[in-house]
Parts: structure tokens; sequence; C-alpha cells
């Protein structure tokens, strides 16, 4: 990445940094091939910053409804040349649910953090969230 400046700052990317997005998907079931639009909107973005050199992290929460640009994408998950601006959670939902979708919302985040390299991400559907609770011990909910 090259230095950003704005509103008079120049800004210049920490070297050492990873990037990858963490995308929850409203969609439930077996993760399989749909047909464009019914993929599954991103509703759930999470963007996680790791610095090697200080052993650190950070999360940076996108919200659903950040307006942005959005590729269009073909039958084949590739992008058709067609952008237009809209939430940034139907990046997903313009693909098949599966690679192509994930890759369209890394695009878009991208895009929208200005060229940021996300290194990698991780889909998770409405499937899973019972999944990962007990993978971390469960989560006690009071009502009261």
């Amino acid at each position: 990445l090259q230095p950003l400046t704005l509103d008079g700052v120049t800004y210049t990317p920490r070297k050492n940094i990873a990037s990858y997005l963490l995308m929850g998907v409203d969609h439930d079931g077996e993760v399989s091939h749909y047909t464009n639009y019914f993929g599954g909107q991103a509703d759930t973005l999470l963007l996680v910053v790791v610095d090697k050199a200080q052993q650190s992290y950070a999360i940076l929460q996108l919200n659903r409804d950040t307006m942005c640009m959005v590729d269009f994408v073909g039958s084949d998950g590739t992008p058709i040349g067609e952008r237009k601006q809209m939430q940034i959670a139907l990046a997903h939902a313009l693909g098949s649910g599966l690679e192509d979708s994930c890759e369209n919302t890394v695009r878009a985040v991208s895009a929208l953090l200005y060229g940021v390299t996300i290194d990698g991400y991780a889909a998770f559907n409405m499937d899973s969230m019972s999944l990962i609770n007990d993978a971390v011990g469960g989560v006690t909910v009071t009502i009261e």
C-alpha cells in the first residue's frame, strides 16, 4: 500500500500487518451453490488486523448497512465490470454463496478501506453459531 493523504494528513501503512475478514452470513442449512442473489447477505463483517511485530490485534466492525461500491459478478463468480453503490452486506448475496461471494465481499471491504490488503477470510452461516458457541465453552445468558 502507498501512503494515503486525506484532508491534508498523510497516513503511512504499517509493515508486518495481516488482515482477515470474518463474515457472518444470514443463511442456514448446508452451504451449496445458489444462483445469484440467494447466497445470503453478510450481516456481520469483522476485519481482524494482526500486528505481527507487536504481537497484537484489533478488530474493526463494519456496519452491514455501510454504503460502498460493490462489483456485480457473472455466473462464474468473476466481476463483470459493473459496479453499483449499495449496502456492503449485499456483496456476498450477489454471488453463489460460495468462494465467489466471499471474494466479492473482500473486494468491497478492501475498496471501502482505500485498497487495504485482506490476507484471508472465513464465512460462517447461521448453523455454525452453536458449534462456535460450544467451541468456546458456551455462553451463559441471564434473563432478568
